[in-house]
């Protein structure tokens, strides 16, 4: 098994392409991979079993909640933009509709279709995207009008957008594309395993330090087990 390098693929997708549309076909199938990536944490930390939630809230309950709301936000937008127009007032969009414009250069018909299904699947999270994140709508904003979706509606837009990039290097390069990103064990699985661990060590910690203070070892008691780089006071204060 052979890699290649970031620059070696950008080289054989311009050299394929030509430079522009080598770059918007580079580009593209990467954020794919990166949507496709960013949603599989999404699923993982917050629509699998409640434990693994719990274990995030233990945490930083804030902190998951804000994680849990960039993931959300970010997914929903980057669906909105990878579906725009190709071009908007005259400036070009780095968005799926031009690998249905490439492909139909080569003279390849056969994704039409699929990229209409696919706008249509991406419809309702578009439209979530337009209204509450992309801009702030004072009517949605104020609850007289209201744009929803959901996961299984954002789910089937990505599976949606996966498989278009997918057809699109069958049928122009005839290679099989793996999206899902294979990543190593430092994923966020991983990294779930570790907040796990640092919980439970958190709680035997705490019960040690009372053992210390009942049994009057107070300097024990009350010695930092961190190092002072772990924490700031003044920053959360003041982070500016």
């Amino acid at each position: 098994m052979t890699t290649r390098t970031h620059d070696e693929i950008a080289a054989e997708y311009a050299k394929d392409f030509g430079e522009a549309d080598g770059f918007l076909v580079h580009r593209l199938t990467n954020s794919v991979s990166q949507l496709i990536l960013q949603w599989r944490m999404f699923l993982f930390f917050y629509c699998g079993p409640l434990e693994r939630i719990e274990v995030l809230n233990e945490a930083s309950g804030l902190t998951a909640r804000t994680f849990q709301n960039l993931l959300w936000d970010n997914t929903i937008l980057n669906v909105r933009r990878l579906t725009d127009r190709e071009k908007s007032r005259g400036e070009i969009n780095v968005s799926l509709a031009h690998l249905l414009r490439i492909s139909r250069e080569k003279g390849i018909a056969c994704l039409d279709v699929p990229y209409e299904e696919l706008l249509s699947s991406c419809e309702t999270t578009r439209r979530y995207a337009d209204k509450h994140i992309a801009h702030s709508d004072f009517d949605h904003a104020a609850g007289r009008k209201i744009s929803s979706t959901n996961r299984g509606e954002t789910t089937k837009a990505i599976k949606e957008i996966s498989s278009f990039v997918q057809l699109f290097h069958k049928k122009i390069t005839d290679v099989s594309y793996e999206l899902v990103p294979r990543t190593s064990v430092s994923d966020e699985q991983q990294f779930l395993k570790r907040l796990y661990l640092g919980n439970q060590s958190s709680v035997e910690q705490t019960s040690e330090k009372i053992r210390q203070a009942e049994a009057g070892d107070w300097d024990s008691a009350f010695q930092s087990i961190y190092p002072d780089w772990l924490s700031d006071d003044h920053f959360r204060d003041n982070p500016f």
